[in-house]
């Protein structure tokens, strides 16, 4: 097993050689209504994958092979559901087990989950010279999303005359937008990356994924500098794409461009998940006895463990049965929740539960409505 994935990483080297501490309540307030957490997108040209999660097309001998991996789609749609539970601060209003379990644990694989598709599926759109093209989607679905939210991030700002934070929301995105810019960043970084190899690629992206979570810990033990602290909190230190969206972008580029659904086992992966889960609860169990508190992570170590295995066992799935449903309404639900998280919370009076069923309830059908109307301006909002 290990010398043929060594020998897939000498093989692929060869293709692609070219020339201060706080807490959950305090992260409340400094994020303005919600915390924080994301997902993304896919493309409507055969075979090019678009932002992360809307992924659609994919056999178990590598990506965009010809027809949907269902397994892929209905992972991204629940990732995408989980998402805006994580938003909604589910069952974090007062069973600090519940949420310890849940949105500062579990629930943090998402994320990681589709980075690591995104990676996966961009292998076959730099592989057909058609990386650019990826990249420049990403850029339009940026700008054209950052001003639908301007509101909130802009115009809020500057009736407020408090515009300290705009520059960086424009460079590291609002709120859950930052994972879009992410993954621009990441897919530039991995187009440098691939002129070196894939041996030097894992390496920098274990790297640079160490490096995060040594700054999160930082942060949540009381190293940082006093004048990092703030620019933590809002996740623009840690949760960028140096630190977080290469790191598991590439991994996830590295396992389609070694074909590594097909050279592990379903048992391996399974073994290999289940280690991940339950390193990520030995780890979130750990901080919350050594701090006595429940600490907010945006990146915890464990995650690059489990979050791998699971995208492997979704892809030796390649489930191609199910209902028909648009590879782009997981990504419509991420772009809207947080719309409708803004309004609910600013409208309504409810526990983190009954938030997010109000949330999902009015998201899901919006979500569809923006699929329909997406495809009458072709593109423009997905």
């Amino acid at each position: 097993m290990l010398s043929t994935v060594g020998h897939g990483f000498a093989e692929h080297n060869r293709l692609f050689v070219g020339p201060r501490a706080w807490n959950t309540e305090h992260y409340v307030r400094s994020s303005r209504l919600i915390p924080a957490l994301p997902v993304a997108f896919r493309s409507e040209d055969a075979g090019l994958v678009q932002l992360s999660q809307s992924i659609g097309k994919s056999t178990s001998g590598g990506p965009a092979a010809g027809h949907r991996n269902a397994s892929i789609d209905t992972l991204r749609i629940l990732a995408a559901i989980v998402v805006v539970a994580a938003h909604s601060n589910f069952v974090c209003d007062g069973a600090v087990f519940a949420c310890l379990s849940t949105v500062n644990g579990s629930f943090r694989l998402a994320v990681p989950i589709f980075l690591l598709i995104s990676g996966y599926y961009f292998y076959s759109a730099l592989k057909a010279d058609r990386h650019w093209t990826w990249v420049l989607k990403i850029a339009r679905l940026y700008a054209v999303w950052m001003t639908i939210y301007s509101p909130f991030w802009l115009f809020d700002a500057i009736w407020q005359n408090d515009i300290g934070d705009i520059p960086e929301n424009l460079v590291f995105g609002y709120f859950h937008l930052w994972y879009v810019a992410a993954v621009g960043g990441a897919a530039l970084m991995t187009v440098f990356m691939s002129r070196f190899g894939l041996r030097w690629m894992m390496l920098a992206a274990l790297v640079l994924f160490g490096f995060g979570v040594l700054l999160q810990y930082a942060l949540n033990y009381g190293f940082l500098p006093d004048r990092l602290i703030y620019h933590a909190i809002n996740g623009w230190l840690q949760r960028n794409f140096i630190f977080f969206g290469f790191p598991l972008f590439a991994i996830g580029f590295i396992i389609a461009a070694m074909k590594l659904e097909t050279r592990v086992s379903r048992n391996l992966a399974l073994g290999v998940l289940a280690s991940g889960l339950v390193l990520l609860i030995l780890e979130v169990s750990a901080n919350y006895l050594a701090a006595g508190k429940m600490h907010v992570f945006e990146i915890y170590a464990t995650v690059i463990v489990g979050a791998p295995a699971l995208l492997i066992l979704a892809l030796k799935t390649n489930w191609q049965g199910g209902p028909r449903v648009s590879p782009k309404f997981a990504e419509a639900i991420f772009f809207v929740h947080v719309l409708v998280l803004n309004a609910l919370v600013a409208l309504v009076d409810a526990g983190s539960g009954a938030l997010m069923v109000l949330c999902l309830a009015i998201t899901l059908p919006l979500a569809a409505g923006l699929v329909w109307l997406d495809q009458q301006v072709k593109g423009v909002f997905l």
